[in-house]
């Protein structure tokens, strides 16, 4: 009888062990997964359909970390939003004067724009909250969105998305959180089609 008892104490201790491994893992899964997003969009503002945007000159921002110098952040942001917005509808032009829409966007991390100037820039404040444990694993990143009228210069939406930055991801993975995060800013832009 004892040996049974001992036995399962032995066995609901390495139960209980495992789980505490297991569960310090996850904590990490979901402190880099959490994001927090705001997003303010005009619903009184008029939409022609067909709506046509543009990227203006000087509308796209990149504050990065010299660790993501050789990932072309830019580049996979204007495929990713302009596929959203052509999904929803919109048109793209070439030029800024055949739009009715301008398209701009920010990414940086934590240590190149803090929240402060951040909502100093754009009126926008997600609040995610930074890493502060001791090892500092994780930086902050944050995207703003920003759709005017190109009449005039009223934003349409504008919506700033915050998530803990993975340096060490391909560029194919990096692309599918982007998607995500994008995705999560134009949800509340209504579809054309």
């Amino acid at each position: 009888m004892r040996t049974i008892r001992l036995g399962n104490y032995f066995v609901a201790i390495m139960i209980l062990v495992s789980c505490t491994s297991t569960q310090t893992d996850r904590t990490t899964d979901v402190r880099a997964s959490r994001l927090s997003v705001v997003v303010v969009f005009d619903k009184k503002m008029f939409i022609p359909n067909p709506a046509h945007f543009a990227w203006p000159p000087g509308g796209t921002h990149s504050y990065m970390d010299s660790k993501l110098k050789n990932v072309p952040v830019i580049s996979m942001l204007k495929e990713i939003i302009q596929e959203q917005l052509v999904q929803k509808g919109f048109k793209h032009s070439a030029s800024a004067k055949d739009a009715d829409f301008l398209v701009m966007f920010t990414v940086a991390v934590e240590d190149a724009l803090s929240d402060e100037a951040i909502n100093e820039n754009f009126g926008i404040q997600p609040g995610l909250q930074s890493d502060t444990s001791q090892n500092n694993k994780y930086t902050k990143g944050t995207l703003v969105i920003d759709i005017q009228n190109k009449f005039t210069r009223q934003s349409l939406l504008r919506g700033a998305i915050q998530g803990f930055t993975k340096f060490d991801l391909s560029n194919e993975e990096r692309k599918m959180r982007l998607k995500a995060a994008v995705r999560n800013v134009l949800e509340k832009l209504p579809s054309l089609t």
